[in-house]
């Protein structure tokens, strides 16, 4: 479980400061925050296999499965917030 939610919330962060941070003057601060998050939540799965809290596989099937859902729900939620703001634009 906690893997899963590493890796959904590394994803999630990823997209919301791809879509919300507007920074001029360095190309570097975005991608070195998501490369951050995704070590953070890495070093997450690595702890509960070095803790024996779980398996190998099992912490890559949770954060496999944590990023297709944030992939997922965050592919949505762009999706329905662009028809709305094409559906305002045409009215």
């Amino acid at each position: 479980m906690p893997t899963a939610l590493g890796g959904y919330a590394t994803v999630y962060l990823a997209w919301y400061l791809q879509v919300t941070l507007r920074v001029s003057g360095t190309r570097l601060l975005k991608p070195l925050l998501v490369l951050g998050a995704a070590g953070a939540a890495l070093m997450n799965a690595m702890m509960q296999v070095a803790n024996y809290r779980c398996h190998l596989t099992d912490a890559a099937v949770g954060l496999a499965l944590g990023a297709a859902v944030a992939t997922y729900l965050v592919s949505e939620t762009m999706g329905s917030v662009a028809k709305r703001q094409s559906v305002r634009l045409t009215t």
